[in-house]
Parts: C-alpha cells; structure tokens; sequence
C-alpha cells in the first residue's frame, strides 16, 4: 500500500518514515523569518533542503541550508541520507551500503521502496564524494548479480500505479538517484569500469528491450506531467531531463539494436515534447543544454531529426554567382553504377578497413574521393563532412602505400622486372625492399601476440661487411628495421600483409604507459649473420585472415617469391587513431560546433555565424574576473553585457587589439584570434589561459587543453603559462626539450599516483589470463609445427574417425590384431599401397570408406585432408585465442590509462602536440574539458582538429596549391575555412592582430607592402640593432647559378651552399651571436642536407625532430658523425659555433636575430617552385 500523500508537494516528496519532518505552515514560516532577521542562530533548518533532493528554492529560501543529524531518525549514521556525504566517513558508508547488496546464493529479497531508495542515493552518495577506490567497487558491486537485481527491482516497478504527486515523488527519490549514478561523469569516463557499466546498461535494456521500453516509457509520462502540471519545479525537471536523456543516449549507445526496437522512438518523441523548442532561458540553464545534446545524440541514433537550432540572428553574404560544370565523380561501394571497384569499397566508412586488402591493391579503379563541396556528396550534414575527410585522409596517408605495394607486386610478377634495385614506389615515395623473406618461426607473447621471425638477404651494402659490429652500425645509422617500423609482405602470388617490427617482452608497473616508445633493437638479430637477417614482427591489425596467411605462409612447401617492403619514416599511429576517431564519430551523432563547421542545406552565400557565449559564462551572476592580468584591479567581464575594451588596455600589458581579441576569446564559444607574425597571438593566449584559470572554480572549468603542432611550439606557451604563476600542468609526450616541464611530464606524474584496489585486482587478473592464454598458444603452435607427425595424425583419428583408428593401428585386414613395435610403419605402409587405378572419390565418401579398399591416390588424398583438418582446427582455437587476448590486453591497457586519466582529470592545463592527441586520443576524450585552445591552428589540417588529430599531408595531389588538387583542398585549414569560407557556409567572426614586435620595420615592410597593408610596427622593433659585420640588415643576393640536378622530388644548388656558408663564418667572426641566433633556412630537403654536410666540420649543427623524419622519408638520413641533433643537443665548449639549420615549413613558431635564406630554385624554365604559394612566402619572409 503506498504511503499517505500529504496535502501539499512539498510534504508528498519526503520521506514517509520521517514523521517529525513536516512542511512549516505560513504563521510558522513568518515566525521564523521575523526571528531570523534578529538572530541568524535562532533561525530554523530547511527540511527540504535535509531532503536528498535539496531545496527548490535556492538562495530565496527563508531558512538555513545547513545539514544537521536528527535524534529521532531511525537510520544508522552510516545509512543516514541527512548527513552530508563530507561528513560520513567513505569506508563505513561504503561497507553500509554493500551490506544491501543481495547476497548471492541466498533466497532471493526485495528492499522495497524505501531501503531500495536509501541503496541509490547512498551510492550516489558514496561516488559523488569523488573518491576513485570506492567509485570503481561501487559500480563493480553494482554490475554482480547482487546488484543487478535491485536494478531489475528498480526497473520493473510499477510508477503509473502511483497518484499523479506521488508518482513525481517516487520518480524523485528512487530513479533520479539512480539515473544520476549511472551517468555521473567519474563512472561514465572511467576505462576500468567499461565494461561493469556495459553490464549495467544491459541489465536494464532487458531482451530485445523489454525492460527499458516501459520503464523510460513512464519515466517520460512522469517528465511530462512535471512540466505541465507542476508549478515551481523547473530546477527539478532540468535535473531530472539531463540524467534521463544522458542514460537513455547512453542505452543506446550500448545497445545497437534500439535504433530497431519497439517503442525508443516513440519515448523520444514524448521527451521532446517534453523538452519543447529551446527558449532564451535554455541557454543559461547548463543541465538543460546537457539534455538537449543527449536528445539530439539519441535521435540521431535513432535516425529522427536534430533538435538543436543555431542561437542568435545570421546574416547573409550575397556571392557572385558563377557558373559550373559538375563533373560525374561516381558514388562509393554499392551506391556505383558498376558496383563496388574492389571489396573495400563502402558507402559507409565505418565499413572500410584502415590498411588496404589484397584485392583493394590489385584494384586498378580509382578511389571514390569526395570534393569540398558537401552539396555533391552522398551524405549530407557533419556526416558528409566526415566521409570526406576520412576517404581524403585515408587516401593521403594508406593510398600511398597502396600504390606503392601494388607498383611491387608487378614487379614480382614479370620475370624480366629487376627488383633487386628498387628504392622508389612508382609514386616516388621511399621504400626498402628486403629479397628471399621466408617466415621461419613464430611465437606468442604477452604483448604483441602472435610474433613472426622472418628472414631475408642482407642489403648489398651490409654484406661487404665482416664483422657484426659495422653491420649493426650500418641498421642503427639507415635507420632501417627500427621498432614499430611499419613494413608490407608481398608474394608473387598476389597475397600481402601488413606487419611492424616487434619489440622485446618487458613487465608493466603502476602508472606506467603500457605501450612505451623505446626501442630493444636486440630484440632482432639483424646483424648475426653476413648474408642472413632475421627480423621479429608482428601483424599490424591481426584478423582471423591474417593468422591464417602467415600460417599458411610457413608451412607452404611451395616456391613463393616473396619479399618485404619497408616504408621509411611511415608509422600506423601517425594516421589509424586518426582515422578510427573519424570512424567513431560518424557512429556517434555528437561532433561539438557540428551547427558550425557545416551549412545548413538551404544556404544561400557566406553567411556570418553569430557565435553564442560558452555555456559556463551563462549562469547566474557568472562574471570573468580580469584582476589576474590588470595589475590586480577589480575589472570584471560578463558575457551578457558590452565591456570597454579601453579599461582593460589601460591597467594591463596587451595593446588594444590584444585586449579585444582576449574578450572576444572569453565571450564567445568558438573564438578565432589572427594575425601577422610577431604580433602576440601566444601572448594574447597565455593571458586568456590565465584569465580562466583564475576563474576555473567558479566556471566549474576542469583541465584546460593547450593544442600545439610542433613540440617547440607547445613547449614555448606551457613554460609562458609557468611563467605566469601556474604549475598544475601536465605535458604529455617525450619529446619536450624543456627541463622546466620535465618533472611535469605525464610519465613523471603518474609515479606518484597508486592504483586502487580494483585497478590492482583486474591489472593482476589480465596479466594472469594473458599469462594463460600465451601459454595456451604457445602450445597450439608447438602443435602446428607438428601437425604431420605420426603422433598428432594418431591423436586426431583417435578422435574423429573411431573406425578408421582402428582399422589403421587396431586389428588387420583379416581381423587379427597385429603387435606392432613400430606403429608408424603402419601409417607409411598403408600410404604406400592400394591399387594403382585411377579412381578418386569425395573425401566425404572416403571418410566413410574402408581404408584398405581405396586406391593410392585416394590414400594421399585422404591423408592430405587429415593433415589439413589438422591444422585448420589449431587456427581455429588460435584464432578464438587471439580474440581472447586483445581483449585481455585492451582491458590491462585501461587499468594503467585509467591512472593517467586521473592525473589529467586533476591537472590545470594539459598541453599536448596533434600526435601526441592521435595516439591518447580516447584518453584525452574522457578528461571531459570545457576549453580547447589551439596553437598556430591555420596550420593544422581540418580532419586532425575535428578528431583533434595529426598535420601536413603527403599526397601532392590533394594540395591547393596542385591545379587539380583544388577541388579537395585537404591541406586547408580548419581556421581559414571558417574565416574565409569558399562557397556557401558559415563564416565565423575573428579577431585580428595587427601590431608586430618581431622585425625590424625595412624587414616588416616585405610583408606589409605583398599580405598585411595594415600592419603596424611597435615603437620599440625601430631600436633593433643591425646586423653585425653586415652594411644593410636586409639585403636580395641576385645569381644565375644553377640549381644541380637531382633524382629525386627535392632540389639543390651548389653555390648557395658556398655563399651560405661563407656568410655565416663571416658572422661569427664578429664575435657577437650566441647558440641558436644564427638560423640557416631553405625550403628543400636536400638543400638541407648539403648545407649540414658542408658546415659541420666547423660548427655544431642542430637540426630538428620533424626534418630529420622528412629526410629519413626521403633517403637523405644519413649524417656524418659530427652533427648534433635535437635528440642528442650539442655539448661543445664555445656556444658561438652553434647553427640552427632547418626547412622553412618546420621553423615555424621559432626565431633567429639573423637569418640566412637559400631559395635554391634556377633553371632555364623559370620555374619557382616553393615561391609559387603566397602562404609559404609569408613564413619565409616572418
């Protein structure tokens, strides 16, 4: 019988077992406000506010919020919902609750309303204390058959039988509690309970939705009569929307058959009545915006309209129309009028595997690559915008390995092609070709699996070598077969597999990254054996396939041509994650500024967005305090109200610009800052971090992300952020060259940090199932090598085939059982005879068929089939294996993440390069931050910003500085497409800089007279001084000296070479620069590298990370012995024979007092190369 309903809500929605708890009456409510005007002591305690829903009221409520312990309450201390979580000690509450588990075994008990209400709120209670020990083994307890059955408890009951006011009130305080459990953000982001919440989620969907369907069926009729029927109660339903939808979006997720079950769309649609169409308040309501983006997810998922409308008044750019022919591109997979081109052809993209298939490189058709412009593509909307930069991206980087080992495995077929000298794709990529492979032995270990010893000749080079210390010289100074090197195995028959080379088995410890980026190089043995290497590698994506080929490659008997195909400076980090986060977040229907970065279809022009202030800065009474960079002045800053730029500029270091460009970045939730170079643009970002960093608390904020492209880049702003006073940072990556951010490096955080308990139980459970299951394969591959011993065969027909055991090691022809002291004499004996005639039945037949009846040919063709089935069994079972243990592996993998995670979760700023973010990507994705903040972001490649990923690409073709690559455009920017849209689309409103610090102003005036008119020179660049030993600061040097041919993409000349290095020896005699003052640029690779032979036999030379991997790619790696790099830095005694030499494109973000330029290009056809691209020029001449 449900409890009596009082008179009023307030009173129906507390707890019936609280009888001293009672609603005040008006007199009483005037009494007490009169007392508490006088006498703060006197005043009386807000019993909704002891309630586990809290008060509605708020700040207008006329009693005291505070929590205090009743004497008549009848609930422990432990259990008691009226202390503050702060106040309950967390192992006691902890161990209370798990005392109202069921107890498996034991009959099986309902708690009832009530006690089952007191289970959710104390767990919710117990994790919303943040404590990451109890959260893990709550939710652990919560997904055991104990826990789940007062899920189903929950999940069955009843709330249509239950008075309108009532029904409000159990929803209340028995499914609220729950719904928000399961969605709080330290369970829902926490990689080591996955799966327990996978459990969960399970449980309550039910078969085929059986239990979900009814119970968010009612949960909706409870919001609905919330909203319309209930007055007052706004906060409530805004709570209770968020939890709902957010546990709904995260069932369905989970659950990919609720797109097609019965009933899910019909709650979405009741929810959205629910919700109705966003109002001007939604926007300051921070749980009702987290509703609508888990509404617009669920129908996307659902496949029902997006819900969510731009804010804000648009306004409209008219174009000029110009006419177009529209070239037929064809369609992808099924949707082309001749059917897919090969079997990796698919509509959809989650459908494609990342590397290439066999049949896909014999394919000879081109690749369906959509244009920039969406209206032509077969999606619409961000799901076209996904497509197309996977399949582009995905054609860059994959595309040209195929064509690579497509352009190889010709080779391999003509018998009059030499392949022995091949150095070069037919695309002019850089390759090594490694002759006579054969796979020789495999094994499994802990950490890769399934690992393959291969064996191939010696390149010609190391076989003139005598002893193995030149010929390890020789693989460590190429470069060549390093750890992670990503290499093909191709065969004359058409067949390949994509492999990387393996590194040695290592243990892991608490906190460290289970996949670690150093190289065992003695993990191969390369260099043992002079005509010989062997090499250990791994499958790069191993499949059922996959297995099955390189099992099938080592026991062919058969004369195979097969050769491997290594692919320098090529690794699958630098582009799977990227394009496995595309793939994910097609699935996803959740791309944030999806309104944004794709027009609506109806878009006529450009048309200016008006971007909505970030959610944060909306909620009541939320101002930006400035003071952090005012000199400590009070100057404050709201989203809602005009600011006087002109107050900030006066108590604060930045310029006027700067100080628009910092507000413009603070109000707005999708900000884009420009300007020339010099003019502050990391300035203004440093202060804007510092701006919220100060303010993080109150904007509830979380970690902030400081995205750079290079490491140079992000080292320069983390130390400014330093600098300035904040040191809660953390740096991922190991290629900082700071000793300022070492001790904040994620490696070196995470040694402080303990795991708990259940990381410490399911870390130590994985590693012994991998342990179990390497042993297990290890095993089956003992097995496999002898699957055609007399053993294994006796073994099998023991098992399968009774009766022809027997007749084979049992009794006679004649019946009579025959001692045999050698039973395989038997087996050959039999294999050997039999009548000569033709006859050759089915193996089905012969299965059933005397053995001593069938002919010689049927004999071996029996035995053939033993031997197969043999060994098709065993890769059956290695196979199941192989699942078994990526699993294993991905679930240990989490346990160490899920310590980084924590780390990151309580880190003020975490800067990371765009690699750093592809390899860490669902690491990074679950800190949950509210503010990104991008670095030189009109370098970065729109695709790696949207999966927050990698830069640069490597087919020319795609370019839009290639006439036909204009129409794919992969190289623009995210930033310029927003700010400088082609076509119809939003433009995003920017801030400019326009007041440079950097050049001298005869050095500025290059820029100002060809890209920037309106560019400024600060007061203090005229004091510069000149260049010393030079008579002009800036000076052309005009020759006709031509450039040296070349055999590959890159360029050279000779003379420049000489100049450059006699200006620079002319510079150093003045006696007056110091390391890294003097910069040396070009815009060729092999420029470079001449220019680095030349000087260094008189000067330590440093070069960079990212050109030594551009010249590895290029085969131009080799270095003489005394030049420096940045991974090992120059350690001379005189800092004045220093010299930064670099390419143009990677001196970005850096600078130099003098720079020397070597342009390189001249030639009979005039032709200026790198010069042709205004952009390129702009960071040459900055």
């Amino acid at each position: 019988m449900p409890p009596k309903q009082n008179s009023t809500y307030a009173s129906a929605s507390r707890r019936s077992d609280r009888p001293n708890r009672r609603p005040l009456k008006n007199d009483e409510n005037n009494e007490t406000s009169q007392k508490g005007t006088s006498s703060k002591n006197l005043q009386q305690v807000c019993n909704q506010y002891q309630t586990p829903r809290g008060c509605h009221r708020g700040k207008d409520c006329k009693f005291q919020h505070v929590r205090t312990p009743k004497e008549n309450d009848s609930i422990s201390n432990a259990e008691s919902r009226s202390r503050a979580p702060a106040q309950q000690n967390d192992e006691a509450a902890f161990k209370a609750w798990r005392y109202m588990v069921q107890v498996p075994g034991k009959p099986s008990r309902n708690l009832g309303d009530h006690q089952l209400s007191r289970f959710f709120s104390l767990a919710l209670d117990i994790v919303s204390n943040r404590d990451p020990g109890n959260t893990h083994q709550v939710i652990t307890l919560l997904a055991t058959d104990g826990g789940l059955s007062r899920i189903v408890e929950l999940a069955t009951g009843n709330l249509e039988a239950f008075a309108d006011s009532l029904r409000i009130s159990r929803f209340e305080t028995l499914f609220l509690p729950f719904l928000r459990l399961v969605t709080h953000e330290d369970v829902i982001s926490s990689l080591v309970l996955e799966n327990p919440l996978g459990t969960i989620y399970n449980c309550i969907f039910g078969v085929n939705g059986r239990r979900a369907v009814p119970m968010f069926k009612s949960i909706a009729e409870v919001l609905f009569d919330l909203k319309f029927n209930v007055v007052d109660k706004d906060d409530l339903l805004s709570r209770a929307m968020s939890a709902t939808l957010a546990a709904l979006a995260m069932l369905i997720d989970i659950n990919q058959t609720a797109a097609i079950t019965e009933g899910f769309k019909e709650i979405a649609e009741m929810l959205t009545n629910c919700l109705g169409v966003p109002e001007d308040g939604a926007r300051n309501d921070l749980d009702l915006q987290s509703a609508m983006r888990s509404l617009d997810r669920i129908r996307g998922r659902l496949g029902l309209g997006l819900l969510m409308a731009n804010y804000g008044e648009e306004t409209t750019i008219s174009p000029k129309h110009l006419p177009e022919f529209v070239l037929d591109v064809g369609l992808p997979g099924r949707l082309a009028a001749g059917g897919p081109r090969h079997d990796n052809d698919h509509a959809n993209i989650v459908d494609i595997q990342i590397l290439p298939t066999a049949d896909e490189i014999q394919s000879n058709a081109l690749e369906y690559l959509p244009v920039r412009d969406l209206r032509k593509q077969h999606i619409n909307g961000m799901g076209g915008l996904l497509d197309r930069h996977f399949r582009l991206l995905r054609e860059d980087t994959v595309g040209q390995l195929r064509d690579g080992v497509r352009h190889i495995m010709e080779i391999l077929r003509d018998p009059q092609q030499d392949i022995s000298r091949i150095e070069r794709s037919n695309k002019g990529n850089r390759v090594y070709v490694y002759h006579n492979v054969s796979l020789v032995d495999f094994e499994f270990d802990k950490r890769k699996g399934l690992r393959i010893s291969a064996e191939f000749d010696q390149p010609f080079k190391n076989q003139d070598l005598s002893t193995g210390k030149k010929r390890a010289a020789f693989w460590s100074e190429t470069k060549q077969m390093q750890i992670d090197s990503f290499l093909c195995l191709v065969d004359s028959d058409g067949k390949t597999m994509f492999l990387t080379v393996a590194i040695a088995d290592r243990e892991y410890k608490p906190g460290e990254d289970p996949l670690p980026e150093e190289e065992n190089r003695d993990a191969t043995k390369l260099w043992d054996n002079r005509f010989r290497a062997v090499v250990e590698l791994c499958p790069a994506d191993p499949t059922r396939t996959d297995i099955s080929e390189v099992l099938q490659r080592f026991r062919t008997q058969r004369y195979v041509k097969q050769v491997l195909v290594e692919f320098p400076g090529v690794l699958l980090p630098a582009f799977h994650p990227t394009l496995t986060a595309l793939q994910q977040m097609s699935q996803r229907h959740e791309t944030p500024f999806s309104k944004f970065l794709v027009p609506p279809e109806d878009t006529q022009g450009a048309v200016v967005a008006d971007i909505p202030p970030p959610l944060y800065s909306l909620q009541r009474d939320f101002q930006f305090a400035l003071g952090s960079i005012s000199d400590g002045h009070s100057i404050s800053l709201s989203a809602r109200q005009p600011f006087d730029v002109r107050i900030l500029q006066t108590h604060s270091s930045l310029d006027n610009a700067q100080c628009a460009a910092l507000i413009h970045a603070l109000t707005r939730s999708l900000a884009c800052i420009q300007g020339p170079p010099g003019t502050g643009k990391s300035y203004v970002g440093i202060k804007t971090v510092k701006v919220l960093l100060s303010n993080r608390i109150k904007a509830k904020l979380g970690p902030i992300f400081c995205i750079c492209y290079t490491n140079h880049a992000l080292d320069q702003i983390l130390e400014g952020i330093v600098a300035d006073g904040n040191e809660q940072i953390i740096r991922l990556g190991a290629h900082s060259k700071s000793e300022i951010l070492e001790p904040l490096n994620l490696h070196n955080v995470t040694k402080k940090m303990e795991q708990t308990k259940t990381e410490k139980h399911v870390s130590y459970m994985r590693r012994q199932e991998l342990d179990t299951i390497t042993s297990e394969a290890n095993g089956l591959l003992e097995e496999l090598r002898n699957a055609e011993r007399f053993s294994s065969l006796k073994t099998y027909l023991e098992a399968n085939n009774g009766d022809q055991y027997r007749q084979l090691f049992g009794a006679d022809e004649d019946g009579f059982q025959t001692v045999r002291h050698n039973p395989e004499n038997a087996l050959n004996s039999w294999l050997n005879h039999g009548s000569p005639e033709p006859r050759l039945r089915t193996i089905s037949v012969l299965q059933d068929e005397s053995l001593f009846e069938m002919s010689r040919a049927e004999r071996k063709k029996l035995h053939a089939f033993w031997i197969k089935d043999i060994k098709l069994t065993i890769e059956e079972k290695l196979h199941v294996l192989n699942i078994s243990f990526k699993h294993a592996r991905r679930e240990l993998e989490k346990c160490y993440q899920e310590v980084n995670l924590r780390c990151l979760q309580q880190a003020h700023v975490i800067g990371v390069t765009t690699t750093g973010l592809a390899k860490n990507l669902d690491l990074l994705r679950r800190v949950r931050a509210k503010v990104l903040l991008c670095e030189e972001a009109g370098e970065v490649q729109e695709a790696h910003i949207l999966t927050e990923l990698r830069p640069q690409i490597q087919n020319h073709d795609f370019s839009v500085e290639n006439p036909n690559g204009v129409k794919y455009s992969l190289n623009v920017s995210l930033f310029e497409r927003l700010v400088r849209p082609v076509g119809p689309g939003l433009r995003i409103p920017y801030s400019t800089l326009e007041t440079q610090r950097r050049m001298h102003p005869s050095i500025a005036e290059l820029v100002r007279q060809t890209l920037y008119p309106r560019l400024e020179d600060h007061l203090k660049v005229a004091e510069y001084p000149e260049v010393s030993g030079m008579r002009r600061r800036l000076y052309w040097l005009d020759h006709r000296e031509k450039e040296a041919g070349s055999k590959t993409t890159s360029h050279s000349n000779d003379y420049e070479v000489e100049m450059a290095a006699a200006l620079v020896s002319h510079l150093v005699r003045q006696g007056t620069y110091k390391s890294q003052e003097i910069a040396i640029l070009t815009p060729y690779l092999l420029q470079l590298r001449k220019l680095r032979n030349r000087l260094a036999s008189a000067f330590e030379i440093v070069v960079g990370d990212r050109d030594l991997d551009d010249m590895a790619k290029e085969g131009l790696e080799e270095p003489p012995p005394e030049i420096a790099t940045q991974r090992s830095v120059a350690q001379k005694t005189t800092l004045l024979k220093a010299l930064r030499v670099a390419t143009v494109d990677n001196f970005q973000g850096e600078e130099a007092d003098v720079v020397i330029i070597s342009l390189v290009r001249s030639n009979d056809e005039k032709n200026c190369g790198f010069l042709k691209t205004s952009n390129r020029i702009n960071v040459l001449l900055r």
